[in-house]
Order: structure tokens, then C-alpha cells, then sequence
């Protein structure tokens, strides 16, 4: 062990390397120490003292070269330094907050002030959570009720109610919609009429082929069918109205067919007709025979009862003569003609006249004499 003996006052002992004995030394003096700098060791050399450094300056490293006091700076701009005696504050520079990105019908950028946004909720929309979960909630919600507007911002309810059937409607734009009083059906088949069935309650009328809607003795709708051509449908002060047929009365013929009824007068409103020629008589016709010889007219084929037929006779010396088809018969009083082809009604003098009204139709077609003027001969 070497003796280094003492040093001298405001000296320090110095290591000077392996094998060699420290010795005393002035560090002011041989180390160039300067106010407020640092002292750092660097290979043989005991010390080596930095410059002072600035407000907020940090001493940093380098490899293989003496630390220094260096300003932080960045590289983006995007963080401001503000140094201080013995401090250094680091923010997020102005115009580089973070930026959250909300995503509905638009996309919406919040900057944040100081890193921080707020979630809150407002009317109906509330907002909780814990540690780094947000939970956003609906208010005022119940089972199976209709969510409807209550302001710009909030919501209300609108029902539920207990009775099938029932409809939301309109209260105007003043107020709520509602649920009615009246029930509907569920569902409806093809072609019903929807009505009142009982008090609130709105029924499917059943439906019917080429019918008319009609009503009973107590106000109840019906499809009443017309399922034959010509029917009407006829009231009764005796129940509810029905599908009938029109009946022909004294002097009327009826024809009925696909929407259509003909209706003809069968007893009088006669047309007359001088004629000088034989022919075939047609019904609601008067006959003036005014032919030189005999003039013959054949009873009609065929004729509805009340049927009216009028024969007279002028200038003919010969008369007139009403002949028959096959089957037909014409009475006089308690005379009759012979049936079919071969009986006739004949005039004996120029002037006779006779009235025919056909009593009996279809296959056999009977006529009687209602009037008569003259000497008529029934063969």
C-alpha cells in the first residue's frame, strides 16, 4: 500500500488508474466546473463539467460523446413544450386534439377539449358507466306499448291495451294517437264487406255471387243472390226483402232473360191494318180485311193468355176467314171450331167483326170470341 500523505485544504483525492497511486487535487482548477453546470466522469480524466443549461432543458446522452443540456422538440408539432425554472410542461399543441368520429346518417368530428368528451344524455336518452364502459338507455319504456313523440327530445307511451282487436288512430296533431273503442278482425277473407256486427264491434259480412246487399226486419245486412234472369229484388212490410220473378196480370206478357225483363201489353193498345192479301195474324193487332175474294188469316203460332186479336171486314163481297194451326181451337159462346187444321171462324156478311182473346197457351193455343157483330159460321 503506498502512503499519499495529506492533502491540502479544497483539494480532493483523485484516482489516476489501475497501478497508479491517487493523488490531491483542486477540482475548481483543473476540472472547469462553471455555475449551475454538471459534473460527469469520462475515462481518465476525473471530471468533466457541462455548460449550464436553460429553463426546462433535460442533460441527455450521446454514444461516445459528453451528455449535454438539450430542449425537447417535436417532430410533428403536434406536442408545445412550455419550460420553467426547474420544470417542463408537455401538451397536445392547439388544432391536434383527438378527434372521435360519431356515425349515424352523417359522419360527425368531435375534438375533445383537453382529451376529454363528454357523453350525455338528454329527454328520453339517459347515460351510466363504470371504469371504461358507457351505457346509453331509452327512459321510460313499458312492455308492449307504442313509443310515440313527446317533444323534440323525449318520448311517451301509448297503450298497451288488453283487447284484441282494437287499431291505433289518429287524435289529429294536437294530440296522442289513441287505440280504439271498436274491434277489427284479425284477419278477412276475399270479398267481404266489413260492418258493424254489435256495438264497437266490426264483423266480415259473408259475401255471395251476383247478390244485392239488403237488410232484415231489424236493420241486419245480407247479400241477398239473384240466381235467376229476370229477378228483382221486392220488398215485403212483412219481413225482409227477396230475390222474385215479376208476375204478369190480366193483358200483360212478361219475357225474361239475362238482365233483361220485357214487359208487353197482351190486351189492348191494338195496332190496325188494312190488308188484301192473306197472311198469319200477329197478337195486339186489328185486322181490316179488303180483299175482292175470300180473305184468309191464320191464327198465330202461338200466344200468351190475354193475348188480343181483332178481325173486321170492308168491300170484300167475299169476307174474311180465320184459319187455324195444328191443335188450336176457337170458341163462340157454347160453339166451338173444330181442333187443328180445317176449323175456322168465317164471316157471312162484308162488315162482321169479331174480338179474340187466347185463353189458353203453349202447345195448344185456345182462343175465345169476347165480341162479336154479324152472322159468324164455326166450322
Amino acid at each position: 500500500m503506498a502512503n499519499v500523505g495529506t492533502g491540502l485544504a479544497g483539494r480532493t483525492l483523485i484516482g489516476a488508474g489501475i497501478g497508479v497511486s491517487p493523488t490531491y487535487k483542486e477540482i475548481g482548477s483543473d476540472s472547469g466546473l462553471t455555475n449551475y453546470g454538471v459534473v460527469v466522469s469520462k475515462g481518465a480524466s476525473p471530471f468533466i463539467a457541462t455548460a449550464a443549461g436553460l429553463n426546462g432543458q433535460l442533460l441527455i446522452a450521446a454514444n461516445d460523446a459528453n451528455p449535454a443540456f438539450a430542449t425537447l422538440t417535436s417532430s410533428d408539432g403536434s406536442i408545445s413544450f412550455s419550460p420553467g425554472p426547474n420544470s417542463l410542461s408537455i401538451q397536445v399543441a392547439a388544432g391536434n386534439d383527438a378527434v372521435l368520429n360519431l356515425r349515424g346518417n352523417d359522419t360527425l368530428l368531435v375534438p375533445p377539449t383537453l382529451g376529454i368528451i363528454d357523453l350525455l344524455g338528454t329527454g328520453s336518452i339517459t347515460t351510466s358507466g363504470a371504469a371504461s364502459t358507457e351505457t346509453i338507455s331509452l327512459t321510460g319504456l313499458t312492455n308492449h306499448a307504442v313509443l310515440v313523440g313527446a317533444g323534440t327530445a323525449t318520448i311517451t307511451n301509448v297503450g298497451p291495451t288488453t283487447t284484441v282487436g282494437q287499431v291505433l288512430q289518429s287524435a289529429g296533431n294536437a294530440a296522442d294517437p289513441a287505440f280504439s273503442t271498436a274491434t277489427y278482425p284479425l284477419t278477412t277473407t276475399v270479398s267481404q264487406i266489413l260492418y258493424s256486427s254489435a256495438t264497437n264491434v266490426v264483423s266480415g259480412l259473408a259475401t255471395a255471387n251476383r247478390g244485392v246487399l239488403t237488410t232484415g226486419a231489424t236493420g241486419v245486412p245480407v247479400i241477398t243472390q239473384l240466381a235467376t234472369d229476370g229477378q228483382l229484388i221486392i220488398g215485403s212490410t212483412a219481413g225482409a226483402p227477396a230475390a222474385a220473378l215479376l208476375t204478369a196480370g190480366s193483358g200483360v206478357s212478361i219475357v225474361n232473360a239475362s238482365n233483361s225483363i220485357t214487359i208487353s201489353a197482351s190486351g189492348g193498345g191494338l195496332t190496325w191494318t188494312v190488308i188484301t192479301i192473306d197472311q198469319s195474324a200477329v197478337v195486339a193487332n186489328g185486322y181490316i180485311c179488303n180483299k175482292a175474294g175470300l180473305l184468309i188469316l191464320t191464327l198465330p203460332a202461338s200466344a200468351a193468355i190475354g193475348d188480343i186479336i181483332h178481325v173486321t171486314g170492308i168491300n170484300t163481297a167475299a169476307g174474311w176467314k180465320i184459319a187455324q194451326n195444328a191443335s188450336q181451337r176457337i170458341h163462340l159462346g157454347s160453339s166451338s171450331t173444330t181442333a187443328g187444321v180445317g176449323g175456322s171462324l168465317a164471316s157471312t156478311n162484308i162488315r162482321d167483326t169479331v174480338k179474340l182473346v187466347c185463353v189458353v197457351s203453349g202447345a195448344n193455343t185456345e182462343y175465345n170470341v169476347i165480341s162479336s157483330m154479324g152472322n159468324i159460321t164455326v166450322v
